[in-house]
């Protein structure tokens, strides 16, 4: 057992063997995979469609999502797209920033001139749809009780089944951040920058229709404080799962996945981070910050970039780059023509994706589908007596029951 196993069971202590456990039937092919038959495109996607019931859960829950954010402003200028991979802390350093652009005086004009408040963007994250289909008993995947059960007479936690709704979430939250753009608001992407697939595409397009203001916020971080951050999050979650104080339970990434972010060792820089940096020298986005926690191995990166600021707090490095990218001398978006898929083909791709290259991590790249997906009609839901509209023109009465006509 190499030293870095030996630091994590120690962390996880009681845990560890329960943590072995799930991690095992995550890997490829078992039941906890995102290529297991259990995966919620198996039962509910048939000839390229959803199946009826599983249709009007959407509506349900992207209504809900869409009712949540309708107060959020709606001047639609802006975009973060954070990048990273699973464990490196993403949640922690855009609160982080939130403190710094009120705390911190030097780094808060350039914070300002980035990116509006946190509280001001419609969050696009798979991973709220995952808690939304897996918190609700008649959207979790059906398993059987051989699979349920786990070491210690645990059972498994709702968020330790999230690989077999990663395509099902990654499709919601396609439609979610359509609705979002047709209304102007302000997105987050919250992505690992696994692959550039249909970045660029994406931010085109985002550029053309008045986003000017496009930030990228990567956050890089050693191998083995990023699988320690993953577990450590799954840990907490899991006891308070275990305690009776949260019912979701602790949500993680497959150790493959997370060290497959690293190609070139462990001392390396990350994918998440070269991927980064080439979104930034193609001129694809308007500012970049840049979080480094620990000896996240950039050398080379001693020396400050042009035009980029750098500030340490404690063991956390932070470079903010402003009016246009550190890394080109062209920060002009190059405009590619969007590629649009009808509902099924983007669906299919979804599945194959889902089972090539799922991390149930929540984090999964928004824009592997298409940039710009085909939103399926959403229809109204009833609540109360408030009314907004949705992205097909109708009309939302809140009240809880049936769908509106």
């Amino acid at each position: 057992m190499t030293a870095p196993r030996q630091d994590l069971d120690a962390m996880l202590g009681p845990y560890a063997e329960l943590y072995r456990a799930i991690q095992d039937r995550m890997r490829p092919g078992q039941v906890l995979a995102a290529d297991s038959p259990h995966q919620t495109m198996t039962g509910h996607f048939h000839h390229g469609t959803w199946t009826r019931e599983r249709l009007a859960a959407h509506r349900r829950i992207l209504t809900d999502l869409r009712w949540a954010n309708a107060d959020k402003p709606r001047d639609g200028r802006a975009i973060l797209l954070t990048a990273g991979p699973p464990g490196a802390g993403k949640t922690s350093a855009l609160q982080l920033l939130d403190q710094l652009r009120q705390q911190h005086a030097p780094l808060a004009e350039e914070l300002t001139a980035t990116h509006p408040r946190l509280a001001d963007f419609v969050i696009v994250d798979p991973d709220q749809f995952k808690r939304a289909l897996l918190t609700d008993p008649t959207t979790r995947p059906e398993l059987p009780d051989r699979a349920l059960g786990l070491p210690g007479g645990h059972r498994l936690a709702p968020a330790e089944m999230a690989n077999l709704v990663h395509a099902e979430s990654r499709h919601l939250a396609n439609q979610f951040a359509l609705w979002a753009r047709e209304h102007g608001h302000n997105l987050l992407y919250d992505t690992t920058l696994r692959t550039l697939n249909g970045h660029h595409a994406l931010l085109a397009d985002l550029a053309t229709r008045g986003y000017h203001h496009r930030t990228l916020l990567s956050v890089e971080t050693p191998l083995h404080t990023a699988l320690t951050g993953n577990a450590t999050r799954w840990r907490d979650g899991r006891h308070a799962f275990d305690t009776g104080t949260n019912p979701y339970g602790g949500r993680m990434a497959p150790e493959h996945y997370i060290r497959a972010l690293y190609p070139n060792g462990p001392a390396e820089r990350s994918t998440s981070r070269t991927n980064a940096r080439r979104l930034a020298a193609d001129g694809a986005i308007t500012g970049t910050i840049e979080i480094d926690r620990g000896n996240t191995g950039n050398t080379g990166d001693a020396e400050p970039r042009p035009g980029t600021s750098t500030h340490r707090l404690a063991d956390t490095t932070v470079h903010i780059t402003t009016g246009g990218s550190a890394h080109t001398t062209n920060p002009e978006v190059r405009p590619q023509r969007p590629v649009t898929l009808d509902v099924a083909q983007r669906l299919r791709q979804a599945r194959q994706l889902a089972i090539t290259t799922g991390n149930g991590s929540g984090e999964l790249d928004p824009t592997t589908d298409s940039p710009t997906p085909t939103s399926i009609p959403a229809g109204g839901h009833t609540r109360q007596p408030e009314v907004c509209n949705n992205p097909d023109g109708a009309t939302l009465h809140r009240n809880s029951g049936t769908d509106a006509t």
